[in-house]
């Protein structure tokens, strides 16, 4: 009921828009709604626009092109999400590699382990493979957690990204609740 309602103001005011999201805008109306029935809101989604090579064992894949980012809390340039409010969030992400070395990429919340992601191209004899991973979860964050993707098991992999014609490459996450 309440996304019909607010798909319907959305409809309705078109002409108004918020400049947070660089590639869909989404009317003021729709957002000042979200924030009256919740006490906030958040969403992003964020991708690669570049492969990204030579990844260090730790290091924050930083998603650099943003597509939706609702409430601004995704930093493009750091790669982490900061929560806005305490509550329930669901992040998602995605990796994507062509190289003969696998990705193991994790998500974290502050320091804290949540899931793993792998792309396994090895053993890859002959030709191109694109192979992809990704992981989904439900996380109960506090006001001003970071949650960010880092490369986990070996040093040296790709990530896979391209502004033009794939974006395979992706993390995501909103406020639930």
């Amino acid at each position: 009921m309440l996304w019909k309602h607010m798909f319907s103001e959305m409809a309705s005011t078109n002409n108004e828009f918020n400049e947070s999201s660089s590639d869909h805008k989404m009317p003021n109306a729709v957002l000042a709604r979200a924030s009256r029935q919740t006490g906030a809101y958040a969403a992003f989604t964020a991708y690669l626009d570049h492969t990204v090579q030579h990844l260090g064992i730790g290091q924050t894949i930083i998603f650099n092109r943003i597509h939706l980012n609702m409430g601004n809390a995704y930093n493009q340039f750091t790669g982490i999400f900061t929560c806005p409010v305490d509550g329930m969030y669901v992040f998602s992400f995605f990796i994507c590699n062509t190289h003969t070395l696998q990705v193991v990429a994790e998500l974290l919340m502050d320091n804290t382990k949540i899931l793993h992601a792998i792309a396994d191209a090895e053993g890859q004899t002959s030709g191109f493979a694109e192979v992809q991973g990704g992981n989904l979860a439900v996380v109960y964050c506090g006001q001003g957690s970071g949650v960010r993707v880092t490369n986990v098991r070996w040093a040296g992999g790709q990530v896979l990204g391209d502004d033009a014609t794939s974006r395979f490459s992706s993390f995501s996450g909103f406020l639930l609740r």
